[in-house]
């Protein structure tokens, strides 16, 4: 008997409850939101406060040549060596935006100073000026004719670039890396950039220039990646706009090429039907002449073109599924980008024949050697990284070094006692130099010197830290047998697919400055290359004896070198589940170092060639070329180096530590940012121009006798043995003639702004600010009721006491605290000096002549801000 089937009752299963429509979408959308968050932040941080600092002279520069008639700005960037689209943009600003103009006859001065040298307008004479041609705005979008170019105006392209290279970095590290996080990860590098954030408050074209250069690789890899018409155009355009900016920016077309070379989908068979396109173009209308001369002679009929074609049946077969070739539509679109960029520097600019007639110093560029004195090649690369990653500038070491014939130096205080060299190092021990042996000494500086102890400590350590945090994301902390987060991600949204995105980033941070670096240092490049030529420096010796010299030229401890090899190796057995996966990823890496290696060779054995080009056109003053390592020259690579970085945090262990990272990065460029806009680096020159434009008005309104208000000035100049730089801006120098401009709205010229003389200058105060002469310029002026003087001061040697309160009497006395302010190279954080201004009003119930006599001065009631 069987058993009755007895149906089981299966109990209802709670379905889990839908997310709420919120949450998806701020799921889905998580990281567009915060980018926009991003965005706003970088957005404030760069808009606000935008006039401070005070303008330097490189933006008083930018204001020369933008501030007159157009034909006076095409004059000025006839003989410099930049783009000119940045200095039409501020041109453009000035005049009211205008959308069209007329060309008109104006009769202008027959000598010009040009870009700081005279040379000799050309055309007809008439009294000492030149009729030339014009062209004037007569239809704008602002009803103002003139827009006052304050420092918020002339810095506003610079910081609406900024704001949108937040969006564009993203963009890049989407298509180069394919992981949103990375994307994500840089945007935020860049939005609290300290180097970028001060960029983006200079009216230079740096940021501008960065800012395209980034727009025109990542549309580079959109273009692969769709193969459509309006990404290559995007190429186009962004890479014509980042010549036009800089010609540096022409630097990034040889990466480009790299990338189209090794890019996947390159459809290279589809280059066999573009060469056959000449042929075919040939052949075929050949071959129907041919038939149709004979149709028409025998049979009186005009055969068809293609369809009885034999030529065109036999050539179709290689048009079958015929797509663009990479290479083709990137030689295409290289010829469409550089139409303008070569007629402006082959035809319009004549820097190169400003080098010929008058040197190295025709090329603007004689600074830089003094810049870089004192630092060797190695400190060089130093600086660079560490302005690149914080905007601090390493610092010159304040001991001497003694390069050994050997290749080997030595640090220390050096003295030179008979026939040795005794050395002090830094942990008191002595070592004795034959002097035989000494190649030569480079001097230390005194920049540690003059720099706070806390700041430098601050800042040294911040490097140090960020690098060790750099170096920690090499190591391969995602073991083997966890999952690659993404897979599918990486492999739909980039073309630089495994090992191309690290050969691009490579190659990206290396070939640039690389190319400045042997040009800087023609004698030969530390650490040399393998061998004396790139066909045979991958012989094992070469590549050893290399690895030798770089260790040295790095100056590594022998146990930092065996300790790193420890690493390698355990990187190595680490970094995969087997040994072909392990072999796979090493030959990846080593490939990508030989190639760039070789890359650096080949640059470093066409160099000769392009130096012979160069002196040709640029004659005895490229042959007497100096350095020109700057890294703002190559700022090129920081897209690639901040992907690089985003790529090394994302690398390490756990969120804590991976925020850690973040944090430091923050906390070491915020500090940097912020002393740059508040904790006092340029003179304020802006207060000493409102100062003297206030006591000239007052001196006017008073008549013959003056006025009631009279300004002292006796402010030293700042040393400029390496360029009117960051910090020396004071009276009678071009900063305070651009302040004069703007806020006194008086229409300048080129030759107003800049040079070393000016009639601008006659304005400014001229005597010096001692207590006697005051005292007795008050003795002889009576109607003088309040005073203003500006001196600068050393802290450590000034006298606390007001002597110039104590000449003046009791009848004078100081309106408010003394003010100081402190000039300082931002980049480094060096004292260049201390500027003070006090004013002294005359009490209301003084008589009208008094006897002054001496009273103990107090002391000054505010303490100097923190250095």
């Amino acid at each position: 008997m069987t058993e009755p089937v007895v149906a089981e009752v299966l109990e209802p299963v709670a379905t889990p409850a839908a997310p709420p429509a919120r949450d998806s979408f701020l799921r889905r959308h998580v990281y567009i939101i915060a980018l926009l968050l991003l965005i706003v932040i970088g957005g404030v941080m760069r808009f606000s406060f935008l006039e401070k600092p005070p303008i330097w002279f490189d933006e008083a520069a930018t204001f020369a040549r933008t501030s007159a008639r157009y034909v006076e700005l095409l004059e000025s960037l006839e003989e410099a060596g930049f783009g000119p689209l940045h200095y039409h943009a501020i041109w453009w600003i000035k005049n009211g935006l205008p959308y069209w103009g007329k060309f008109e006859v104006v009769s202008m001065p027959a000598v010009m100073r040009g870009n700081e040298f005279g040379r000799m307008r050309t055309g007809p004479r008439k009294n000492g000026q030149v009729e030339v041609k014009d062209l004037v705005p007569t239809h704008r979008l602002l009803k103002s004719e003139q827009v006052v170019m304050t420092p918020f105006m002339m810095r506003l392209i610079p910081a609406i670039c900024g704001t949108l290279m937040i969006p564009a970095m993203y963009w890049l590290a989407r298509e180069l890396s394919g992981r949103k996080s990375v994307a994500l990860m840089a945007a935020l590098l860049t939005t609290f950039s300290a180097y970028l954030l001060n960029y983006s408050r200079d009216a230079k074209m740096y940021m501008d220039s960065w800012l395209f250069v980034t727009l025109h690789v990542a549309a580079l890899l959109w273009w692969l990646r769709t193969r459509r018409m309006i990404p290559w155009w995007c190429w186009i355009i962004a890479g014509t706009v980042m010549v036009g900016m800089h010609a540096l920016g022409a630097l990034i077309l040889a990466i480009d090429l790299i990338i189209v070379l090794t890019a996947k989908c390159g459809h290279w068979k589809c280059h066999l039907p573009v060469l056959l396109t000449p042929a075919a173009a040939v052949a075929i209308p050949g071959e129907w002449i041919g038939r149709t001369t004979w149709h028409v002679a025998r049979q009186r009929s005009v055969p068809p073109l293609l369809p009885a074609s034999k030529t065109w049946q036999f050539l179709a077969r290689f048009y079958r599924g015929f797509r663009v070739p990479a290479l083709g539509a990137f030689i295409l679109g290289l010829a469409i980008l550089m139409i303008g960029p070569y007629g402006y520097f082959r035809v319009f600019n004549k820097y190169a024949q400003r080098i010929t007639e008058r040197g190295w110093m025709g090329s603007g560029l004689q600074w830089v050697k003094d810049y870089n004195e004192g630092r060797t090649p190695r400190e060089q690369v130093q600086y660079a990284t560490t302005a690149f990653l914080t905007g601090w500038e390493w610092p010159r070491r304040s001991t001497d070094l003694l390069f050994l014939k050997d290749g080997s130096t030595v640090e220390g205080d050096a003295n030179r006692a008979g026939r040795v060299w005794k050395v002090t190092k830094k942990d008191g021990s002595i070592v004795d130099v034959p002097n035989d042996q000494v190649k030569s000494r480079e001097e230390g500086q005194y920049d540690e010197k003059i720099i706070k102890p806390s700041t430098l400590r601050f800042l040294k350590w911040g490097c140090i830290a960020i690098g060790i945090t750099l170096l920690l994301g090499i190591f391969p902390w995602r073991w083997p047998w966890r999952a690659k987060p993404q897979a599918a991600e990486l492999n739909q949204f980039t073309v630089a697919h495994g090992w191309r995105r690290m050969l691009y980033v490579s190659l990206w941070i290396v070939l640039p400055p690389f190319g400045v670096y042997l040009v800087s240092h023609p004698a030969g490049s530390l650490p040399k290359l393998p061998d004396e030529n790139s066909a045979t420096m991958f012989r094992a010796t070469s590549i050893a004896q290399w690895s030798v010299d770089s260790f040295t030229w790095l100056k590594f401890h022998p146990l930092i070198a065996i300790a790193m090899i420890v690493i390698a190796i355990t990187c190595f057995t680490v970094c995969a589940a087997n040994w072909r996966a392990r072999l796979r990823q090493a030959g990846a890496l080593i490939a990508i170092a030989l190639i760039t290696l070789f890359l650096c060779a080949a640059f470093r054995d066409f160099y000769p060639y392009l130096d012979a080009s160069l002196l040709k056109s640029g004659g005895r003053g490229w042959k007497n070329h100096d350095s020109m390592w700057m890294p703002r020259y190559f700022g090129l690579v920081i897209p690639a180096l901040f992907v690089l970085v985003a790529i090394l945090i994302l690398r390490l262990p756990t969120r804590p530590v991976r925020a850690l990272a973040v944090v430091v990065f923050l906390v070491v460029n915020m500090y940097q940012f912020g002393g740059r806009v508040f904790g006092g680096t340029e003179p304020p020159v802006d207060r000493m121009v409102a100062d003297t434009i206030a006591w000239r008005k007052n001196a006017s309104d008073g008549g013959p006798t003056g006025g009631a208000l009279k300004m002292y000035y006796n402010v030293r100049r700042p040393q400029t043995q390496a360029g009117l730089g960051p910090g020396t801006g004071v009276l009678s120098m071009p900063t305070a003639r651009y302040y004069w401009a703007v806020q006194t709205n008086s229409p300048t010229h080129p030759d107003e702004i800049r040079g070393m003389g000016s009639p601008i200058d006659s304005r400014f105060p001229s005597f010096t600010s001692s207590a006697t002469m005051i005292k007795s310029d008050v003795a002889k002026s009576p109607k003088l009721s309040k005073l203003i003087v500006w001196d600068s001061i050393d802290l450590g040697k000034s006298d606390p006491t007001d002597k110039t309160l104590a000449a003046l009497g009791p009848n004078w006395q100081r309106e408010g605290p003394e003010e100081l302010f402190y000039a300082r190279d931002h980049w480094t954080w060096r004292d260049i000096m201390t500027i003070r201004r006090r004013v002294y009003v005359k009490n209301a119930s003084a008589p009208p002549t008094t006897v002054p006599t001496t009273v103990p001065a107090t002391a000054p009631t505010t303490s100097p801000i923190d250095k």
